[in-house]
């Protein structure tokens, strides 16, 4: 069962238990106070979670190879050869060491779904994670998730305004439309 406490908005805190209970809140405070009334912590079953956030990049002096690295270190099932090949299929190669200032929209939330990709969580959220996406970068994060959609432990939540027509199709455990 999939249960959700707060509606999602920008800047939320993320907790999910082994059971898939999920908690969203504005900040850490609340999603602890939250956590506490219904007896769980972020930690309670070793669930790993990763929610895309926007890449910080204004006036930000990392590289996108340097944050990559920082990621990197929060995920014991990182997979760094899975995130240099999608480094490269997602046309990055030339731009992973470049401030992240100078990363496009586009460029930025690719770097997103490497590192969400990459990290091995056994839950992921995607909000519009085709937003601001090239059409061969669309197509290759489609493929993704549909190779993905049958993975035995991990899952994958996708939020967006509109069904891409690649998913009319694909075998996905649950459809809700708001």
């Amino acid at each position: 069962m999939l249960s959700m406490t707060f509606a999602p908005s920008p800047g939320v805190a993320i907790t999910v238990t082994r059971g898939l209970n999920l908690i969203l809140a504005q900040d850490e405070e609340t999603l602890a106070a939250v956590s506490r009334q219904i007896g769980i912590t972020a930690t309670s079953d070793g669930v790993s979670h990763f929610v895309p956030l926007d890449v910080v990049r204004e006036a930000n002096q990392d590289s996108g190879e340097a944050w990559l690295n920082d990621i990197s270190g929060r995920y014991a099932t990182w997979n760094a050869n899975l995130a240099k090949d999608l480094i490269d299929e997602f046309g990055l190669e030339e731009h992973i060491g470049k401030p992240l200032y100078m990363f496009s929209l586009g460029s930025a939330r690719k770097l997103n779904l490497i590192a969400a990709f990459a990290a091995g969580a056994d839950f992921n959220v995607f909000k519009q994670p085709f937003a601001a996406l090239d059409g061969p970068s669309r197509q290759l994060l489609a493929e993704i998730l549909l190779e993905s959609s049958d993975h035995p432990k991990r899952a994958f939540i996708v939020a967006d305004y509109t069904q891409p027509p690649w998913m009319l199709n694909a075998p996905l455990a649950s459809r809700y439309k708001i």
